[in-house]
């Protein structure tokens, strides 16, 4: 697996670039993109344009690439502007759309009450366990994203913490990571 990432930052452009590829025997895995935004003083307000893109590809697979190229103005707490979004495979747009944006102040919206309310201090293996039910679906999707090779050696490995450090496993003494004696001395 290798994953790269460079950035420039200044006052007035942001450039930045990323790049992950992972490759497991033959299977092989790409993302990839690129930021360039600059900022710019107009009468109307601050205006942010440039573009922002992100490919990704899958073994043998055509490469899918997502674009979109900001052009608003923020004043006021708001936004105007218009928004491109671009969507190919293999160089061929999938869709391509121009959307007018336009962002205004509103009256914040209250968060959700939360459904339970867990005392991590007397209330820790129930908190857990529901913080694990809670997560499964979303941890076994992103698993089922993975290709079959790559998702085999990340369970083996998730496995291998639980099996050697988990509630099973016996506690032991630790043996220190090195001795000194006297007689290095």
């Amino acid at each position: 697996m290798n994953l790269s990432l460079s950035a420039a930052f200044d006052e007035r452009d942001v450039n930045a670039d990323f790049s992950l590829v992972s490759r497991l025997g033959e299977e092989c895995y790409s993302l990839k993109g690129s930021a360039r935004l600059q900022l710019a003083d107009t009468d109307s307000g601050e205006r942010v344009y440039g573009g922002l893109w992100a490919e990704e590809k899958r073994g043998s697979e055509s490469a899918l690439r997502l674009t979109l190229e900001p052009d608003l103005v923020f004043a006021g707490g708001g936004a105007r502007g218009k928004v491109r979004v671009l969507s190919e495979r293999a160089g061929k747009t999938r869709l391509d759309v121009a959307l007018n944006a336009v962002m205004e102040k509103g009256d914040a919206t209250l968060p959700a009450a939360p459904a339970r309310i867990y005392d991590l201090h007397a209330e820790l293996p129930q908190a857990r366990e529901a913080l694990s039910q809670a997560l499964l679906p979303l941890v076994k999707k992103v698993l089922m994203d993975f290709p079959e090779p790559a998702r085999l050696l990340l369970l083996h490995d998730m496995g291998r913490t639980l099996r050697t450090e988990g509630e099973a496993v016996p506690a032991a003494e630790r043996i220190p990571e090195f001795l000194v004696t006297e007689d290095a001395f």
